[in-house]
C-alpha cells in the first residue's frame, strides 16, 4: 500500500535551522503545515506528464521552517492529527533547497522563495510501502477538503495578464460544454483595472482553471460598501475559451453542521500566488493550479464580516477561497494582508496575518451581503482598520 500525498495534505517536519549556532536551542524544531501544490509530476506508464493524476515528485509546501538555512534534508511526516497511528510516524518526503526568484522581486510584489519537498515515493519508487495496517495510506479527509476548491478557484487575468488575482466558481448555468456560463466571485479591486480601461471589452478578463479550461469574463456586479467583492460572469465558448467549466464550490455549509465560524477553526486558503509572477510565462510553468495553505481563524470582527487567519496569503491571492478545513465548503474570500509602512515609503507585508470577507453567515446568498453594509459605520471602520476611541494606548 502506497502513501498518497496531494495538495491539502497536512504535514509536519522536525528541522534544525541555525543548528550550528546553538544546537541546544535550534535542534529538532517542530513545524506544521500542508502540501501547497505539485511543482513537478512524474507520469506513470500510459499517463500524460501534465495530467492532474500524475504522482508528484516535488511539491511546494506550506512550512515556514523550510526557508531557514540548515533546514534542507529535514524529514517530512504526515501530521499526527491526520494519522490514526500516534506511535509510528509516516515519512512522506524530505525538504530540499527552496526555489527562489528573489532577484526578480519588483516593487510591491511578494515573490520570493518556494519551500520544496521531494516525495519519498519518487526517491524510493515502488519500494516505499506502509506495513502497519493501522496507519492510513491516504489522507482523504484533508485532501478532499481542499480538492473541490482547487478545481473551482481560477486565475483572473486582467488586460492580458498585466494584473491578476484569483476567483471562485460559485455557479454555472448547465453542464453543456459549449453553452455553459458561470459566475465567479472575486474582489472588487481585482477587476477594477479592467473597469477603468476606456476600451473595456469582453477580452479584458480571462479566467483560467486548473483543469486546463479557460473563458472570457465580464464584470456582472461590484459591491458598493466596505466589503471588497465582485461578481464576474464567465462567457460561453463562442466568446473565446476552451474546455468545460469545473465543479462549483458550494457557498453554504451542510445544514446539519451549520454553525458560525469560530476562532480556532482549521481552514485552507486556496488561491493563486504572485511568487511565480512573470515566471509562469517565461519558464512555461503550468501554474493554473492554485496554492493551498493551512491555518486557523484568528479573529472574527466587524459584525462577523471580517475573518483574520494565520494561513499564508501573498500577492495574487486576492479573490481566492477560504474553505472549512473539515468540509471544504466556502467560508470567505481573501482580500488583503496586514501591511506596515516603512520609513523608506514602502511596506512590510505580513503573509500570515490577512483579512477575509466572511460569506458564510448570509442566508440569502452572496448578492445579499455585497451592499448590505454600505452605510454601516461599524463595519466600515473595521475594514478601514480604524482605532476605537475607548482603547487605551500602551505606555511601553
Amino acid at each position: 500500500n502506497k502513501v498518497s500525498v496531494r495538495a491539502g495534505t497536512k504535514i509536519a517536519t522536525l528541522g534544525s535551522p541555525f543548528g550550528v549556532l546553538s544546537p541546544n536551542i535550534f535542534s529538532r524544531l517542530l513545524n506544521r503545515g500542508c502540501v501547497s501544490s505539485a511543482l513537478v509530476s512524474v507520469a506513470s506508464e500510459g499517463m500524460n506528464s501534465n495530467s492532474n493524476s500524475s504522482p508528484p515528485a516535488v511539491s511546494v509546501v506550506d512550512l515556514s521552517i523550510a526557508l531557514k538555512p540548515g533546514a534542507e534534508g529535514s524529514p517530512v511526516f504526515l501530521d499526527e492529527s491526520t494519522s490514526r497511528s500516534k506511535e509510528q510516524p509516516v515519512v512522506v518526503g524530505i525538504l530540499i533547497p527552496p526555489l527562489s526568484f528573489a532577484k526578480e522581486r519588483d516593487s510591491g510584489s511578494s515573490r520570493g522563495a518556494f519551500p520544496l519537498m521531494i516525495h519519498a515515493s519518487w526517491i524510493f519508487g515502488d519500494d516505499v510501502t506502509i506495513k502497519d495496517h493501522d496507519v492510513p495510506i491516504t489522507t482523504n479527509k484533508n485532501v478532499s477538503a481542499a480538492k473541490n476548491a482547487i478545481e473551482s478557484v481560477c486565475r483572473v487575468e486582467i488586460l492580458d495578464g498585466t494584473h491578476f488575482g484569483s476567483g471562485i466558481l460559485i455557479s454555472k448555468t448547465s453542464d453543456d460544454v459549449d453553452s455553459s456560463e458561470g459566475m465567479i466571485l472575486t474582489n472588487r479591486h481585482v477587476v477594477l483595472p479592467a473597469m477603468q480601461e476606456v476600451k473595456y471589452s469582453k477580452t479584458a478578463i480571462t479566467l483560467r482553471f486548473s483543469n486546463g479550461s479557460w473563458r472570457r469574463g465580464v464584470v456582472q456586479r461590484v459591491s458598493k460598501g466596505p466589503l471588497d467583492l465582485a461578481l464576474v460572469r464567465s462567457l460561453s465558448l463562442k466568446n473565446g475559451g476552451s474546455g468545460a467549466l469545473p465543479i462549483v464550490l458550494p457557498t453554504k455549509r451542510p445544514s446539519r453542521r451549520q454553525r458560525p465560524v469560530a476562532i480556532g477553526d482549521e481552514v485552507f486558503v486556496v488561491a493563486h500566488d504572485d511568487r511565480f509572477g512573470n515566471n509562469v510565462r517565461r519558464r512555461k510553468f503550468d501554474k493554473a493550479s492554485p496554492e493551498v495553505n493551512y491555518g486557523y481563524v484568528s479573529k472574527v470582527a466587524g459584525k462577523k464580516t471580517m475573518l483574520v487567519t494565520s494561513a499564508s496569503v501573498r500577492s495574487g491571492a486576492s479573490g481566492g477561497a477560504l474553505v472549512d478545513g473539515r468540509t471544504g465548503h466556502l467560508i470567505g474570500v481573501v482580500t488583503s494582508n496586514a501591511r506596515l509602512a516603512t520609513r523608506s515609503g514602502g511596506a512590510n507585508v505580513y503573509t500570515d496575518v490577512n483579512f477575509i470577507v466572511n460569506v458564510s453567515e448570509t442566508e440569502g446568498g452572496i448578492g445579499e451581503i455585497m451592499d448590505a453594509y454600505e452605510h454601516d459605520q461599524e463595519v466600515i471602520d473595521a475594514w478601514n482598520l480604524e482605532r476605537e476611541s475607548d482603547i487605551l494606548r500602551s505606555k511601553l
